[in-house]
Parts: C-alpha cells; sequence; structure tokens
C-alpha cells in the first residue's frame, strides 16, 4: 500500500486527487493539508511514502516548503504539482530534492504511474 500525503491549497484541487487516487488499490490517502505550516507538521507525524505538493501556496513557495520537508524527513518522496511548463522550475525541484514534478494539466494516469513509479524506485 503506497502511502500519500496531498498539500494543495485549493480544495477543489485535493479533493479532485482524492477522488481519483483512492480509486487505485494500492494507493492510501493518510492525509492531506491546504497550509504550508501544517504540512511540516504532518510529515513529523503521519507515516507516509508519498507527498504531493503544489508549487504555489499564497503565503510561501513549494520550493521553500520542499526545503523543510528535506530537512525535516529526508527520505520522503515529494512529488512537485505544479501549473508552471518552463522545465527550469522542474529542474529546480529535482536539485531541492523532489523525485518528480508533474503539470497540473497532466492526464490523471501520468499522476497514478509517476506516484508508483517513484515508490518502486525509492522504497
Amino acid at each position: 500500500m503506497i502511502k500519500i500525503i496531498i498539500a494543495d491549497d485549493n480544495k477543489l484541487i485535493r479533493d479532485s486527487l482524492k477522488k481519483f487516487l483512492q480509486s487505485e488499490k494500492d494507493f492510501n490517502i493518510v492525509a492531506e493539508s491546504d497550509s504550508p505550516d501544517e504540512i511540516v507538521e504532518l510529515i513529523k507525524t503521519v507515516d507516509a511514502d508519498i507527498l504531493l505538493l503544489d508549487f504555489q501556496f499564497p503565503n510561501k513557495n513549494g520550493m521553500e516548503i520542499l526545503k523543510e520537508v528535506k530537512s525535516v524527513n529526508p527520505d520522503l518522496n515529494v512529488i512537485i504539482l505544479s501549473m508552471h511548463l518552463e522545465e527550469k522550475y522542474a529542474s529546480n525541484a529535482m536539485k531541492l530534492g523532489a523525485k518528480g514534478y508533474i503539470t497540473k494539466d497532466a492526464d490523471p494516469i501520468i499522476i497514478i504511474d509517476t506516484i508508483k513509479n517513484i515508490f518502486e524506485l525509492n522504497c
């Protein structure tokens, strides 16, 4: 079972991700958050394999959050979800320790496959 945390400030996106990810028998959504500060606290207490992390929150960008997450839990597999298509954003995320970068306009099967591949390679 792949344990996933969904972190996005947009409730519609969180709910949509949760709905289609829960349709996968191997996925378990163990937590969700709309707050950067809560995300860092969650990863201290919730056992998860994957963090799906939005690139941009109202008061903090995903790269700042990624740095904090990696300082608290360097082994957590983080996948950035972003509306930015430019490669420089993905490259920067990977340099900071993200295992994947997916644009929000990606086909849902891409998200599912990415989660499975990262889990198989790193867990």
